[in-house]
């Protein structure tokens, strides 16, 4: 059997009523046999089978879940959305449980991310116009997530500084900076001396203006009632090759699916495999 974000598409399609169906994304009805482990308590929720068969697709990819009762992409606790991940990254439990259910989980240390996100509407208690999104985290990365965390920290300096009229040299302000640069730093729990509670500082995310992909005005051809594969490419030559995995895959009903150009702001360009799943 092979494994990728494709064959992972292809059954969402095959499960696309459920989309209408069941407000909890990870009940959805997936087909486990490419799933190499879940965990809804930590990043990701979903990790892909390496693909172990002569292939040019290496599977593998780690999935999130997102959904929300709007067009506004769910936010992203604790792990700041990134377009790769390391597998010494991962919580020492998820990789433990990738490793007991795929033999090849080692083979491919770096592996891509991708968000399935869901926005809605809610009628008489009902899901009704579901748009959904297989989205690369490449959509969401338009800065290193060290460089977020600095330019974010260093905002907090300048406010303090100005709230509490003090002044600190460049050189100390970029030593703070620097110290308070990788999520490590605040995903931790702290025990303080005599205190009876423990203190961890927690960063959370969200989808801005051109990061989110269920708006309505930022991206009209990502409309209601439809699945989409939203992949990066950066040439023609590109886009064929993900043509070529897409028809692979698809067979016969690839031809069902509608293909266009989705423009970044920030991020260049994306190609995306459209489905209506209209009832």
């Amino acid at each position: 059997m092979n494994y990728s974000i494709y064959h992972f598409f292809a059954n969402l399609i095959a499960i696309k009523e459920s989309f209408w169906e069941q407000s909890d994304l990870e009940k959805l009805p997936y087909d486990e046999d490419m799933i190499a482990y879940r965990d809804k308590s930590a990043f990701p929720d979903i990790c892909l089978k390496v693909n172990s068969s002569e292939s040019s697709l290496t599977g593998g990819e780690l999935i999130e879940l997102k959904s929300a009762k709007s067009y506004s992409v769910a936010s992203f606790n604790s792990q700041i959305p990134k377009y790769q991940k390391k597998l010494d990254d991962l919580a020492s439990n998820v990789l433990a449980g990738m490793r007991d259910n795929d033999k090849e989980t080692d083979s491919l240390p770096i592996r891509d991310v991708y968000y399935l996100i869901r926005g809605y509407r809610e009628t008489n208690m009902a899901i009704t116009e579901p748009k959904i999104c297989l989205v690369s985290g490449k959509f969401f990365e338009t800065v290193a997530a060290k460089d977020l965390i600095q330019n974010a920290f260093e905002q907090v300096i300048d406010e303090r500084q100005a709230l509490k009229n003090l002044e600190i040299t460049e050189d100390f302000k970029k030593t703070l900076v620097d110290l308070f640069s990788e999520q490590e730093s605040f995903s931790k729990t702290r025990s303080v001396e005599n205190a009876s509670v423990s203190i961890r500082f927690r960063i959370m995310t969200q989808a801005v203006g051109a990061g989110n992909i269920l708006s309505t005005s930022q991206y009209p051809k990502l409309g209601v009632n439809t699945l989409n594969l939203v992949l990066p490419y950066y040439s023609n030559q590109e886009r064929d090759i993900l043509q070529n995995h897409m028809r692979g895959v698809m067979k016969d009903a690839y031809e069902d699916l509608e293909q266009f150009e989705l423009k970044h702001p920030y991020n260049g360009s994306f190609w995306v495999f459209q489905l209506d799943i209209s009832q």
